[in-house]
Parts: C-alpha cells; structure tokens; sequence
C-alpha cells in the first residue's frame, strides 16, 4: 500500500476502514514516505509505517504490526501526536493544522477489555459524552480478535482476512470475494515480500551459521592462547623455583664454608696459644 504507483490500494484500504466513520469517499492520496522492498525486508514485515495526505489535506497514518509486542498504546499517542504538530513550525498558524487519522493494525490484542475487535478513539468529554474536536481520530484493529464464521461481509472485512490469512491463500485461486483488483494486487504483493523474506532468513541463517562457526573457531584459538600462556607461566614458575633451590644451595654451601674457615682458623688460634705456653688446657 505505502509505494509510490500503488495509491488505488491504499485509497481502496482507506475507505474499507472507514466507511462507516462518516468521512467522505477518498478519490486521491498522495504517499509522504514511501517504503520500498529493501526497507519492508529490513523490518521483517513487522511494521509498515504509512503516510499520506487526501485531496482535502488530511493526514492518515497507517501502521501495521504483524508481530512484535503488543504494547502499543503510549507508541500510538506519541506518533499521533507528531503527525499532528509536525504539520506547522513553532509560531505557526494553528488554523494550518488538519486532521490526522490513525490507523494501526495489530497482530496481538491490545485492549482485553472486550471483544471488539475494531476501536475509534478521539478526545472525549466522557461525562457528557462529548467530542472535543474531529482532528484526532485513532483506530485501532486488533486481527487475532476478527473471527471469519463466513465469507467477508464487508470492504473492511476483506481486507482483515487478507491480513490475517494472506501467507495461505493461493494467489493463482484466491476466493471469489478477493477478485477485486486492488485486493489481488495486495495479495501478489505480499507474496512477492514473503517468498523475499524467506530468502532473506536463508542468507541470515547462513550469516548466523557463519557467525557461529567463526566465533567456535575464536573461542579454540582463544583456548589454544590460554593454554601456551598457562604452560610458558608454569615454565616460568619451574625456572623460578630452580632459581630459588639454587640459591638455598649456594647460600647452605656458603654457610658451611664460612663455619669451616671458622672451626679451622680457632684451632689454628689455639695452637698458637698453646706453643707460646698461654694455653690452659
């Protein structure tokens, strides 16, 4: 939906989503940040992040998170809350700033309060039931929740299965209600992006072989480095101990030298003594 060339299935999308809101029919959308294949792969077909601007200037963001957490809500006011200021620079004309319509498609649930699978939230006066402004129109469908008893009712609906069922339809024999050209452009697109996904995670799996191997191969050298370096400090230590054993050696045989030259210059000392007739003994 988010490349260039493609509009006629996101104005489709769009008025799917909205048709029960009150909007008028979306005729023309122009996309502010068109995604391409290398950056869908990137994220992993976890986030497609989508925005345009209609005819009448206003603002829609599209996201949908087919995995990932489902912790979204603080994300959801924040990005909101961009699109809508990042409209004017500080100081600018408030009357400048048009809505902004967000739409966020989750994998997960995110509200668990009930069983609703698609919410519009805006800025409410909750105790008398009263909308503060059309400018800010968030919604939220969680596609765990939809359930298909039967064939898609509705635009929105059809859509929601694409989402939901997409990776198992045959895109040569899809179900009669999904042969409506945007629909069958959508679906070969997402097919075109799952069989590039999978390639993608054979390289990664490749890179994270190789990865692994090559790191098993640095923890071996790095063995092989610690082993030389323990065997050279063993043969430091038994060279140092040597040393040591040495020089208790040298010291034993200087000591007993010493008490040698010692015992023999007293005798020599005594014999002087006794032929000068100073002897005692």
């Amino acid at each position: 939906m988010g490349r260039k060339g493609h509009e006629n299935r996101l104005i489709n999308f769009l008025n799917a989503i909205l048709e029960f809101c009150g909007y008028k029919k979306i005729t023309k959308v122009t996309i502010l940040n068109p995604y391409n294949d290398k950056d869908f792969l990137t994220d992993k077909l976890s986030i497609v992040d989508i925005k345009a601007e209609d005819s009448d200037g206003k603002l829609y963001q599209i996201e949908v998170h087919l995995s990932g957490e489902s912790d979204r809500i603080k994300h959801i006011l924040y990005t909101w809350c961009r699109l809508f200021s990042g409209q004017i620079k500080e100081g600018g004309d408030y009357k400048k700033l048009k809505p902004v319509i967000s739409i966020w498609l989750m994998a997960k649930k995110l509200i668990f309060t009930d069983k609703q699978y698609h919410h519009r939230f805006g800025i409410y006066d909750e105790g008398n039931s009263l909308k503060l402004t059309e400018d800010c129109d968030i919604h939220v469908l969680e596609i765990s929740k939809w359930q298909q008893l039967e064939e898609p009712q509705n635009a929105e609906e059809k859509w929601l299965y694409l989402f939901k069922e997409g990776s198992h339809i045959d895109v040569d024999n899809p179900p009669a209600f999904l042969k409506q050209e945007e629909l069958e452009e959508a679906l070969t697109v997402m097919r075109e992006f799952s069989e590039k996904e999978r390639q993608n995670e054979m390289y990664e799996g490749r890179v994270a072989a190789q990865r692994i191997l090559n790191s098993a191969l640095g923890d071996r050298e790095e063995a092989f480095r610690e082993r030389d370096t323990m065997a050279h400090e063993r043969d430091t230590m038994a060279h140092e101990r040597d040393t040591a054993v040495r020089r208790v050696d040298t010291v034993v045989r200087e000591r007993d030298a010493l008490a040698e030259s010692s015992r023999a210059e007293i005798e020599a000392l005594k014999e002087r003594l006794k032929k000068a007739g100073l002897s005692s003994g």
